[in-house]
């Protein structure tokens, strides 16, 4: 009986580590989708100013947009269930991702 105990206390114990470690997978992930993408709209601003835009760096845009989209679209389905996720922070950043998605498409030169 004790032993019946302690190993469901252990799993329990366990479980809840699990989750732990879930969110904070989650939380690295997205701060590192926030990373990068303000590192591209610093890097936009510079490079605006200095040069025109081409076809190049619009079709760059598109691919970096959507990869980091699928990413987000990954994150939210593996780890769905932890406050990070869950977050509005998380929503935001998502509604970004995909309004410079269509800004990127959207533009013509």
């Amino acid at each position: 009986m004790i032993k019946y105990y302690v190993v469901g206390v252990v799993s329990v114990l366990m479980l809840a580590g699990c989750e732990v470690d879930k969110e904070k997978v989650a939380r690295e992930k997205i701060e590192a989708i926030k990373n990068m993408l303000e590192a591209r709209r610093s890097g936009l601003v510079d490079v605006s100013v200095t040069q025109p835009i081409s076809s190049d760096s619009l079709n760059r845009c598109i691919v970096q947009m959507v990869e980091t989209k699928a990413k987000l679209d990954a994150i939210q389905v593996d780890y769905s269930e932890t406050p990070s996720v869950q977050s509005v922070d998380t929503r935001r950043l998502y509604s970004k991702v995909n309004s410079q998605l269509m800004v990127c498409q959207g533009t013509k030169f």
